[in-house]
């Protein structure tokens, strides 16, 4: 029987995993080329919402959107100079 620590891990890298991708494209691309890729980003944080255990919970999914947030702020900062 595996241990919490192990389910959770599983869990963790199930649902985080397919987010990983959609997280390095937007990374990488510049403010404006962004806007099509939140749709898919945002798809797959709500599957993660709906089907995690982990980050089916308020307390986890709002992290993540934050940190979601803060990447598109802090792209935003450059382009805000200009």
């Amino acid at each position: 029987m595996p241990t919490p620590c192990l389910e959770e891990a599983r869990d963790v890298s199930l649902h985080l995993r397919p987010l990983a991708r959609h997280l390095d494209a937007l990374e990488r691309a510049e403010l404006p080329a962004a806007a099509p890729l939140l749709a898919p980003l945002l798809r797959t944080v709500t599957l993660a919402w709906s089907r995690s255990e982990r980050y089916g919970r308020p307390e986890r999914i709002v992290v993540l959107l934050q940190e979601i947030a803060n990447l598109l702020i802090q792209q935003a900062g450059p382009r805000r100079g200009r």
